[in-house]
């Protein structure tokens, strides 16, 4: 009975110990929960190897719960992922856009000269297509700095006739002031009211003048919303944090923004989509399981636990063999 009730204890604290861990990457910001799920698989693979080993109840009870609570974190991460999936082709159905869960090539190489890329980044529910006779691609960018730093953002983009440095135009905060006052100082304009409403950056100044001439800075300045925009090769982008606005006040200041930049573009610009549509019926409902999907996760985290727990059976045997063949003792 003690070793039921030593099993049970320990299963509880592998699971709620796995399960907290997923919760806390959630609040720091990370989309997924099972991020490095397959760590904590082998680690589960190893305890169960070790109690079993060493006959503990309560290591094995650790390893069971802890393999449970990675099943349970991937489970989670994918219902919540498909969740997300559904309501993004809502809103591209009432927007009238595409949905597509990869990105194109031109988003890929867009991107990096416009958002930071930290370790890892990802571009996820792309919706493109037309808005107000401009091509769009409204789309979620999520970025991991080591594991420690998550953030999320919500980007639309306009693509353009564009070339030249990257020009960034972000809102004043206490700490770009404080940072101008040691010396990191934007490009100013010479008028006071955008000059401490605005950032600016971008390493051709004169370039960043030249783009964001008095219509631009009024229209600017006419604008509250808690958005960021960049001037970059091959279009313009407006950037938030994630849910900081709607979907299509996304789309209407990013196609405002390229009018302001570019007035004749109201009239001339050709309408094109920036990633191939296909059909309704393919896009909610894709025809072929993503490779990240639950169940592949699971079945791969499970191969992970056994790999390990054989691997590490057959070393232990090797050590022990090895003593005893040397004399150096024996079981």
């Amino acid at each position: 009975m003690s070793g039921a009730l030593a099993f049970l204890a320990g299963a509880i604290v592998g699971g709620l110990f796995v399960l907290g861990a997923g919760w806390f990457l959630v609040l720091a910001g990370s989309r997924r929960a099972d991020r490095g799920v397959g760590w904590i698989f082998a680690g589960s693979g190893l305890l169960l190897l070790v109690g079993v080993g060493g006959g503990q109840p309560a290591v094995v009870g650790a390893g069971a719960g802890a393999l449970a609570g990675s099943v349970g974190l991937v489970l989670w991460s994918g219902r919540k992922e498909r969740r997300l999936d559904r309501r993004a082709m809502s809103v591209a159905q009432g927007l009238g856009l595409a949905f597509a869960d990869q990105p194109s090539d031109e988003l890929r190489n867009v991107v990096p000269g416009l958002l930071p890329a930290g370790d890892r980044h990802e571009i996820r529910r792309i919706l493109s297509g037309s808005w107000r006779g401009h091509a769009v691609m409204l789309f979620e960018y999520s970025v991991d700095n080591d594991g420690s730093v998550f953030w999320n953002f919500d980007c639309a983009f306009a693509p353009a006739p564009l070339d030249g440095e990257p020009v960034f135009i972000g809102k004043e905060t206490f700490m770009s002031r404080m940072n101008a006052r040691l010396g990191d100082r934007d490009i100013e304009f010479g008028e006071p009211d955008f000059d401490q409403r605005f950032l600016i950056n971008s390493k051709d100044p004169d370039r960043a003048r030249s783009l964001l001439g008095p219509r631009v800075r009024s229209w600017l300045l006419s604008h509250d919303e808690k958005v960021d925009f960049r001037v970059g090769r091959g279009g313009v982008m407006c950037v938030c944090d994630r849910g900081a606005t709607s979907p299509e006040r996304l789309l209407d200041l990013t196609t405002d923004f390229l009018v302001a930049l570019f007035p004749t573009l109201a009239e001339t610009v050709a309408v094109r989509t920036a990633v191939p549509r296909i059909s309704r019926e393919r896009d909610v409902f894709p025809a072929q399981p993503r490779s990240s999907s639950p169940g592949r996760a699971i079945i791969k985290g499970l191969a992970i636990a056994v790999l390990v727990a054989i691997v590490g059976a057959v070393a232990f045997y090797a050590l022990f063999w090895f003593a005893c063949a040397t004399g150096q003792g024996c079981l």
